[in-house]
């Protein structure tokens, strides 16, 4: 384009920033922003928007946050990107921060750019718990998507809170299947069996879809950690009842504290190889 003299306009120069951002190729995206200087088209929403978006897959969040700083046009769009780009720089205060910058400067918030800030929290449970009292002054702490991360952030911290993730799972409005799952994963992680178990039941009579092989995957983890040989018999012989089949090499009956060999099984669900898709309600 260049060669040829034609001069990236508003609609070519974002795309170009996007390629530079998709390549992680930082040296392309500051050619481009300069441009944008130049041009005067760092002024458009786009390329700006664009730009941060260009930093922030390369590793960059100063540069991410310089050039948010410097737009002179925020729109909602800027602020997910710039939560989106502490969250994966895993910089969970500075998501905080940006947004109640969000919130001041007057812009409404929504479940996407909540979900985003939800996903910056890493291990820290206290961040976990500050945008889950953000949620809730928004109202959007009965969201789906925003309630199903929370759950995954609080069981994703350090000293992982399975209390505060029920919590916010018995609060929810509506749940979906990713919201059993999420949930029933966290106590497969504590080797919390019986309330695994207990929530695959509940799934077939609140939910009009059926459970999936991700959720047969967790209730597993769940009675290999708690070595609960008894609960995966169960598990094992529903699974071959509704037209599960079983690669029974990485099963290992023969010691209850060892449930199944290795946890291979548990550990990926493609190793349930479903004849029906999923298990039938």
């Amino acid at each position: 384009m260049r060669r040829t003299k034609v001069r990236p306009d508003r609609s070519t120069l974002p795309c170009a920033i996007k390629a530079a951002a998709n390549l992680a190729n930082l040296t392309m995206g500051l050619v481009l922003h300069h441009h944008a200087l130049v041009s005067g088209l760092i002024c458009d929403a786009f390329v700006s928007s664009s730009l941060i978006n260009m930093y922030s897959n390369c590793s960059k969040p100063d540069e991410a946050e310089k050039a948010f700083i410097e737009s002179p046009f925020k729109n909602q769009v800027h602020y997910t990107v710039m939560l989106s780009c502490y969250a994966q720089n895993n910089l969970p205060m500075h998501a905080l921060g940006t947004w109640r910058d969000m919130r001041r400067s007057g812009v409404s918030p929504d479940p996407a750019a909540l979900v985003t800030a939800l996903s910056s929290c890493g291990p820290d449970t206290l961040v976990a718990r500050m945008l889950h009292g953000v949620a809730e002054r928004a109202g959007l702490s009965r969201n789906t998507s925003v309630a199903n991360t929370l759950m995954g952030a609080y069981l994703k911290a350090k000293g992982a809170s399975v209390v505060l993730a029920r919590q916010v799972f018995d609060e929810m409005s509506l749940r979906d299947i990713v919201s059993y799952n999420t949930m029933i994963s966290g106590y497969g992680q504590a080797g919390l069996a019986v309330e695994a178990l207990a929530l695959v039941h509940r799934i077939h009579s609140e939910l009009s879809e059926p459970a999936s092989a991700v959720t047969l995957s967790a209730v597993l983890l769940a009675c290999a950690q708690a070595g609960a040989l008894r609960f995966g018999l169960c598990v094992h012989t529903q699974a071959l009842h509704r037209d599960f089949h079983v690669n029974h090499r990485d099963w290992d009956w023969g010691l209850p504290g060892n449930l199944f060999q290795s946890r291979l099984l548990v550990a990926d669900t493609q190793r349930l190889r479903l004849n029906k898709g999923t298990i039938n309600g």
